[in-house]
C-alpha cells in the first residue's frame, strides 16, 4: 500500500517525544516501511524518519494579522492545506491522519483518497465539529483510537470508533531484573498541574528518594516549586535522551505517574512496565486499562497520601509480571497488523478519485 501518515503541526516526530502521539507515529511509520508499504510521513520541521519525510511549509503571515490564536488558526491552516495539495501531486492510496484539526476531515470528500482518522484529542473544539459533519454512510473516513477509553469518548460522535492497540518499542525499553530498592522515579512536561509536586511528597511519606526528569513550561516553576521541595538523595534530571530515560525507568523501584485530566493512552507507563517497573498511578481510565493488579496500583487523582500507599504496595510487585504486561498490551507487530487491516477495510469500502482534489483546485 502507498500510505501518508499526516502529523500534528504542534511538535516534531523526533527524539525526544514531546507527546505519546510523536512517538506512535515513529513507530507505526517503522513497522509499515518494514511490512514494504510505501510511507509519507508529513511532519514538521525538525522531524526524523526512516520513511519519506515531507515537512509542512511555513507560512508567513502579516504582522496586523490577529492576535496569537488567529494567527496561529491560519498558520495551521496554510499548512494543512498545503501539505495535503503536495501529497495530491503524488496521491497515496490513502491517508491516515494524526491530527486534531477540521481541514482534513473537511477536504476528505474532495480528495478522492480514503481516509483513516485516529482520535488522539478530547472531543471538543472545530475538530469535533468537523468529525460530526461527516457521519453519512458513505463518508470515506474511518475512525480509530489506541484505548477503549478513548473510544468510548468519541463513539456518541462517530458512526464507528476501531480500537487499534499501541505498540512499544520494546527492544528500546529493555528489562531490568535490579532496581534501586528506595528510588521512585517521575518523568513528564513539568507545570503547575502536572501532579509532579504531589509525587515529590507522595515519596517522601513513602521514605523514598525521588528523581525527576522532563522539559518545563517554565524555568521559574522548577526554581519556584520544585527544587525547595527535593531532599538529601533526590533529583531533578531536566531533559533525558531515550537511552537516559530507559536506564532511568530500569533503574526505579518504582514510577510515580501522575496524569491530569482525560488522556488517550497510559503509554508513559508502559514504558516503566517494560523496563520492569511497577507503576503507583492517579487513576484515570486509560491507567486503569493499562495497569493491572500485578503491574501497579491505583490512587485517586491528587491525593498524594493514597499515591504513597500505592508507592509501597507496588514497590515489591514482580518486575518479570511487569515486563509481560507491556508485552501483551503493546505488542508492536499486532499493531502494525491492526493498521494493516483497518487500512485494508478503508481501500474496499471506498473508491479513490485521485484527481478530483486538483479538479476543484483548478476550477
Amino acid at each position: 500500500m502507498d500510505i501518508a501518515l499526516l502529523a500534528p503541526l504542534a511538535h516534531p516526530v523526533s527524539e525526544p517525544y514531546a507527546t505519546v502521539t510523536q512517538m506512535h507515529l515513529q513507530l507505526l511509520a517503522r513497522g509499515l516501511q518494514s511490512r514494504g508499504h510505501r510511507v509519507r510521513l508529513v511532519a514538521p520541521e525538525g522531524s526524523r524518519t526512516e520513511a519519506e519525510l515531507l515537512t509542512y511549509p511555513a507560512g508567513e503571515l502579516q504582522e496586523n494579522s490577529g492576535d496569537e490564536a488567529t494567527q496561529a488558526f491560519w498558520r495551521e491552516q496554510f499548512a494543512y492545506t498545503a501539505a495535503l495539495g503536495a501529497l495530491a501531486q503524488d496521491p497515496p492510496e490513502l491517508l491516515h491522519s494524526h491530527a486534531a484539526h477540521p481541514l482534513p476531515l473537511a477536504m476528505a470528500s474532495l480528495l478522492g483518497w480514503p481516509q483513516v482518522v485516529t482520535l488522539h484529542a478530547a472531543p471538543q473544539g472545530p475538530f469535533l465539529t468537523a468529525v460530526r459533519t461527516q457521519r453519512a454512510p458513505r463518508s470515506p473516513i474511518k475512525y480509530a483510537a489506541l484505548s477503549a477509553t478513548q473510544a468510548r469518548r468519541w463513539r456518541p460522535h462517530v458512526r464507528q470508533c476501531s480500537i487499534l492497540t499501541p505498540g512499544l518499542d520494546l527492544g528500546q525499553w529493555q528489562y531490568s531484573a535490579e532496581a534501586a530498592p528506595d528510588t521512585v522515579f517521575w518523568y513528564g512536561r513539568l507545570h503547575r498541574c502536572c501532579g509532579a509536586l504531589q509525587a515529590i511528597e507522595a515519596a517522601h511519606q513513602a521514605g523514598m528518594h525521588i528523581r525527576l526528569a522532563g522539559k518545563a513550561q517554565r524555568q521559574s516553576y522548577v526554581k519556584q516549586e520544585i527544587l525547595p521541595r527535593l531532599r538529601e538523595g533526590d533529583a531533578y534530571l531536566g531533559v533525558l535522551a531515550p537511552e537516559q530515560l530507559a536506564t532511568e525507568l530500569g533503574q526505579a523501584a518504582v514510577l510515580a505517574y501522575t496524569p491530569r485530566g482525560e488522556e488517550a493512552t497510559a503509554l508513559g507507563a508502559a514504558r516503566a512496565l517494560a523496563c520492569g517497573t511497577p507503576v503507583a498511578a492517579f487513576h484515570s481510565p486509560a491507567a486503569a486499562e493499562l495497569i493491572t493488579a500485578e503491574s501497579g496500583c491505583l490512587a485517586p487523582p491528587g491525593d498524594a497520601a493514597s499515591l504513597a500507599a500505592a508507592m509501597e504496595i507496588a514497590r515489591v510487585f514482580s518486575r518479570e509480571d511487569c515486563r509481560r504486561r507491556a508485552v501483551a498490551y503493546c505488542d508492536p507487530a499486532r499493531m502494525i497488523l491492526q493498521h494493516e487491516a483497518l487500512y485494508r477495510r478503508a481501500l474496499s469500502d471506498h473508491t479513490p478519485d485521485p484527481s478530483r482534489y486538483m479538479e476543484h483546485i483548478a476550477a
